[in-house]
């Protein structure tokens, strides 16, 4: 099977030869209309400084005239953009077609050239990063390339030689940078300059825009950086890994970057193409890349913000297990660097002690109950809560609990309820029914029991703190679901 640079230049040199061919005998203008363009292109072509003096194109502004060029086999379309683009559109319906645009210029033999251009395939497969479209449908595939065919007559006469050279783009949906150092055959007068979008798939339209095409003398530098970056997470945190991702168009061969961060130190500089940065204090810090090449440098900035976090909010207390009138140590463990704290003791009986703002409070709850500590505390980042629940007895809890339904059924749950007063810590439940194996106990405060069989069972609850423990039973009649009829014949 031929390649696709082969196929390529096989058909070009046909439409060459034969222009005739590269139309449908149906429509009998097309042969003199493509001869017209021929010849058009090759005045144009002998008109060209020798040995290119000028670029080819840049930035549209040489051999922009649509008729100078020649569409090359025959379907598709180009035009010249307002910026000053050239716009290429393969819109064949069968598969494996080339469209292209071209223009031959003389060349000197042997002479050393460097070829250079910016390319952006506009819907090739999957949306790009920079795709204003989102995802594109994925019948979308081919491939974007500049060719340039040699000859030994002028005008691209006769038949190529052997050699070409091929710069090819990928996919993306971005502007992209190619390059290419040669040296023409020394039997080489001319070149034809092609270019091309190849659709491997039919029923597919494939665009493309070219700029900045040249092919120079002496192979010249290639273009300076346009230097650009990303990075994530893109807010990140004080403390926090960014990960910078150079995204320089025109090929940059080294990168200095300066993250603004002089507290860092050595680590305030890098220069590898991709690096990380820790920013251990909140603020805005701009970060800026150099980045450089033969042909020059350029340098991008950005503001990094970096916040810091809100703070976790956190405490323990001593003792673990209070009695009326004692007092209790709070101490705070918070995380994030908090500056402020606001402590509610949720015991609005003592008054102005129920709150406090210092860090590590004390306070006396004067009876027993539980209650439930609050503590905010604030940060650059913001406000951490937390609470924790505290039972302050002086005696043994006293057990008790309900349940529900009032007339349970068997194999159908019940929801029991704990209603012990003094402070429990623990809950142990036998609910009686030893058919159930291990759903006859639980360590649950609020359970659930689906009783086995209808009838009477005893169920205790054991509450327990560090001061004792306390126990009620009581008996829970359970009827069935379903009791059979009872008939009586007289």
């Amino acid at each position: 099977m031929e390649s696709l640079p082969t196929m390529f230049r096989r058909t070009s040199r046909l439409r060459r030869r034969c222009p005739e061919s590269a139309r449908s005998a149906s429509d009998p203008r097309a042969p003199s209309v493509w001869r017209r363009l021929t010849l058009l292109a090759y005045a144009l072509g002998a008109l060209a400084p020798f040995a290119f003096a000028q670029d080819i194109i840049v930035n549209g502004d040489f051999n922009t005239n649509v008729s100078g060029w020649a569409l090359d086999p025959g379907f598709g379309s180009f035009k010249w953009s307002s910026d000053g683009t050239l716009l290429l559109t393969n819109d064949a319906p069968p598969v494996n077609q080339t469209s292209s645009v071209s223009q031959c210029d003389p060349i000197s033999p042997g002479g050393n050239y460097g070829l250079s251009a910016k390319v952006q395939p506009l819907n090739f497969g999957l949306g790009g990063p920079n795709s204003s479209s989102g995802l594109k449908r994925v019948e979308h595939t081919g491939s974007l390339y500049i060719l340039l065919d040699f000859y030994s007559l002028d005008n691209c006469r006769g038949s190529a030689l052997p050699q070409f050279v091929r710069v090819d783009a990928t996919g993306g949906n971005v502007w992209q940078a190619l390059g290419s150092n040669f040296t023409a055959p020394n039997t080489a007068v001319s070149v034809l300059v092609s270019l091309a979008i190849l659709k491997n798939q039919a029923n597919s339209d494939l665009q493309a825009e070219f700029d900045e095409i040249s092919v120079k003398f002496g192979g010249g530098l290639p273009p300076a950086p346009a230097a650009n970056f990303s990075y994530l997470p893109t807010s990140p945190l004080a403390g926090d890994t960014v990960q910078f991702t150079d995204t320089t168009f025109f090929n940059p061969t080294s990168w200095s970057w300066d993250f603004g961060d002089p507290g860092s130190l050595a680590f305030n500089t890098a220069s590898v193409q991709n690096p990380a940065h820790l920013f251990a204090s909140p603020g805005v810090f701009t970060v800026s890349l150099t980045a450089a090449n033969a042909g020059g440098s350029s340098t991008s900035t950005h503001n990094v913000i970096v916040t810091a976090p809100a703070p976790v909010a956190n405490f323990n207390y001593s003792p673990t297990a209070p009695a009326p009138g004692q007092t209790v140590q709070f101490t705070d463990t918070t995380t994030g660097r908090p500056t402020s704290w606001s402590w509610d003791f949720g015991d609005p009986a003592s008054g102005s002690a129920n709150s406090s703002t210092l860090p590590s409070p004390t306070h006396v709850f004067a009876n027993g109950g539980t209650y439930s500590v609050a503590l905010s505390a604030t940060g650059a980042g913001g406000t951490g809560l937390r609470n924790k629940a505290i039972n302050v007895t002086s005696a043994a809890p006293v057990a008790n609990f309900s349940y529900t339904p009032p007339a349970p059924e068997a194999r159908k749950d019940v929801q029991f309820s704990d209603a012990s007063t003094g402070g429990p810590t623990t809950w142990s439940w036998d609910f009686g029914d030893p058919d159930s194996g291990a759903a006859n106990t639980s360590n649950f405060q609020n359970p659930s029991h689906a009783f086995s069989r209808p009838g009477l069972y005893s169920v205790v609850l054991t509450v327990g703190n560090s001061k004792g423990s306390g126990t009620k039973t009581m008996v829970v009649t359970v009827k069935c679901a379903r009791c059979p009829r009872v008939v009586q014949f007289h």
